[in-house]
Order: C-alpha cells, then structure tokens, then sequence
C-alpha cells in the first residue's frame, strides 16, 4: 500500500512536471531553443522531422523523450531501486502527456533572452520541485544515478554535462551558433535554479548539544547515519551534556530538526553547509 508521505510526493512530482513543461512550451519552444538531455535529443529529432515535410500538428517532443527512456527506465528498475523507478515512470508519463495536450504557443516575449531568463527560471522550479519529492525527469538522470553508485567521485551533474556538451555541439551544426549558444544559456538559468530548490547533494556537518542521549539512537536507527559522541559540561551552569557529532545530506535536515526537537527541545543544534567529505559517507541519490 502507498503510504500518505510517497501520495504527496507523487502529486508534487505531477505538479512539478507539469510547470517545467509550461515552462518549456510558454518560453522556450516558441524562440526555438533547445534543452539538454534526452528532451534535448526528442527536441532536435522533431525539427528535423518538421524539416523533411512530417507535421503532428502536435508537441511530438514529449512521445519522442518517453521512447528514448524506456531502456533507461529497465536500467533504473534493475540497478538502482523499485521506489526510483515508480517516480521516475511517474515523472516521465506525466512530462509525455503535458508537452501532448499543450498548444504550441507563440512567443510571448519578443526578446529571445528575456524568453530563455524566465524560460529557465520557470523550468527549472518544476524540476526542483519533482526532484525534491524523489523524482527524477529520466533520461541522463538515470545514468548519472547509476555511475554515481558505481563510482565515488562521478555526479549526476557530471553526466549531464557530457550528454549536454554534445548535444550543444550538434544543435551549433545543424542549426547555428547563436541557437547553440542561447540553449546553453538557458541551461545555465535552469540548472542554477534546479540547484537552489533541490538540494539533495549538499553535505552538512551537525553538531548537537543536548543532555537527552536518544538523539543518538534517532541518528543511528532512523536516519541510518554514523554519529560521534563525548561528554561535556555547561560553562555557566556545570550540568553534563552530551556533544554528537553526524554528516547528513541537507534534504535530510528537515526530518532531522523535527525530530531532535522532540527527543530534546532545549537541544542547541550548529549546520554547516557545502563540506567537503571523504570516505565513508553515502550518497543517497
């Protein structure tokens, strides 16, 4: 059975689909800019398509990406887990049926760059939002999941720059440089804000004060991390306290506060943010 928490987080995947391709059919489509991904492959298959004479009289965009996942989307349900693989068909399904239904609008902002700034801004929100709920848009995702926990030191950011650097380079020759170049732009308005909402990769250090020791065991057991521990005492009143010290990744720290609030709420909790950790320290992508 679904639990209430994975519901929610299906919805937010839906509703975040769904912004990122009005985001893409309002702003970027319409001043023909291209994206990066397999959607960027889809885009650039429809315009050539649309060259030699075939017209769906529809977004073909969205059917074109959902083919080019299905091989993918094997490869996530066999290598990385069932749960990913449900959000990510989710993710896929619902871009695949937005981009479908969507008009194909005129541009509505006559300044190509202005276009792409808001273009990307918009887009990049609802990918933010899909992949803060344990989504993913599929595609290079899936593989940067994959090499991800097959290596230590690669990134899903990594292999979307490699997919996305040859496709920039295809868009520059069969097009134009200027295209090639505005895409990019754009990719770069939407990963930065892609990175701002969803925030699953930062690394933050806690330390925690607190004279209840069950924090420890929420540490241990509910958030499966490793966690350090030392007595110390009050300067000012002398009283014993226990010092912990955890990594967690910072979308865990939202479930983290709560709860350490309620083992403890006179519990004084210092973060730090964007750490560098080496060794032992599991990516949970």
């Amino acid at each position: 059975m679904i639990s209430k928490k994975n519901i929610k987080n299906l919805i937010s995947v839906i509703v975040g689909s769904f912004i990122f391709c009005l985001g893409i059919s309002l702003f970027v489509t319409p001043v023909n800019i291209y994206n990066g991904g397999t959607l960027g492959i889809a885009e650039i298959i429809r315009t050539l398509l649309e060259r030699i004479g075939i017209d769906f009289h529809f977004e073909i965009s969205g059917i074109l990406n959902f083919m080019l996942n299905i091989p993918l989307l094997f490869i996530a349900k066999k290598l990385v887990s069932k749960k990913f693989f449900m959000f990510t068909l989710v993710g896929i399904l619902s871009q695949t049926f937005f981009f479908t239904i969507l008009p194909t609008f005129k541009p509505i902002i006559s300044d190509r760059l202005t276009s792409i700034v808001v273009g990307g801004i918009v887009a990049g929100f609802g990918v933010g939002t899909a992949l803060k709920s344990h989504g993913s848009s599929g595609g290079v995702d899936i593989l940067g999941v994959c090499f991800s926990k097959k290596f230590s030191n690669f990134s899903v950011g990594k292999m979307g720059m490699i997919v996305n650097t040859v496709i920039f380079i295809v868009c520059g020759i069969l097009f134009n440089v200027q295209t090639a170049i505005y895409s990019i732009l754009y990719m770069m308005f939407y990963t930065h804000i892609v990175d701002k909402i969803h925030y699953q990769n930062i690394e933050t250090t806690v330390t925690i004060f607190t004279k209840n020791k069950h924090a420890m065991e929420f540490i241990t057991k509910e958030i499966h991390r490793g966690v350090t521990y030392w007595e110390g005492y009050g300067g000012y009143t002398g009283d014993k306290t226990y010092i912990m010290m955890t990594a967690l990744a910072k979308d865990e720290m939202q479930l983290f506060k709560n709860e350490i609030k309620k083992i403890d709420p006179k519990a004084f909790i210092i973060m730090s943010d964007n750490l560098s950790i080496c060794g032992n320290f599991e990516k949970r992508l």
